[in-house]
């Protein structure tokens, strides 16, 4: 049995990007960047997502799930390792500077907790930089609108492995000098 993972990067980017929907106005299209031979966004504001840096926050706390009525009895050793995930949040258009801003602000507001809870997924938000601005020439080689906020993010995905486990133990007694001879 292969090692399993309960949130993974795509889940973790679901998650901010519903968030997102919820704080940009209607109609601005908020997508994973780094796709090959994808055009920008056809509306004039449009949000980039970028992960950048994945960083452990704390040593692994391990649990264990019993697995009795299995034969053979394999359970699972459930790893968490709690990580700090940095998202390079790029917001494109003449609406930019204001989607930024409201960005950074709710995502540093008990707003993002909440939004965060609410996609069901195991990440919440530990804190946004400030907007800055970031020119940046598209492939038409025209100078765009674009503002940057990094966010950083606890998700807290954990690993499973498999793990044997006992259900039955058969205890004697043995006389050891007789059995093992000095």
């Amino acid at each position: 049995m292969p090692a399993t993972i309960s949130l993974t990067e795509t889940q973790t980017m679901t998650a901010l990007r519903a968030v997102l929907l919820g704080i940009v106005p209607a109609g601005v299209e908020v997508i994973r960047a780094q796709q090959n031979r994808v055009p920008e966004p056809v509306g004039p504001d449009f949000v980039l997502l970028t992960p950048i840096l994945r960083t452990r926050l704390a040593t692994n706390v391990d649990t264990y799930t019993d697995a009795p009525l299995a034969a053979p009895p394999v359970g699972t050793r459930n790893s968490l390792a709690p990580m700090q995930i940095t998202v390079q949040i790029d917001v494109h258009g003449p609406a930019s500077a204001d989607n930024a801003q409201m960005i950074s602000t709710l995502l540093r507001d008990e707003y993002g907790c909440i939004a965060f809870a609410a996609t069901g997924y195991d990440v919440q938000p530990l804190y946004a930089d400030d907007p800055r601005e970031t020119a940046f020439e598209n492939g038409e080689q025209q100078t765009e609108y674009r503002w940057s906020v990094d966010a950083v993010l606890q998700a807290n995905p954990v690993i499973g492995t498999p793990h044997d486990f006992a259900d039955v133990l058969n205890v004697g007694l043995i006389e050891v000098d007789a059995t093992y001879p000095p």
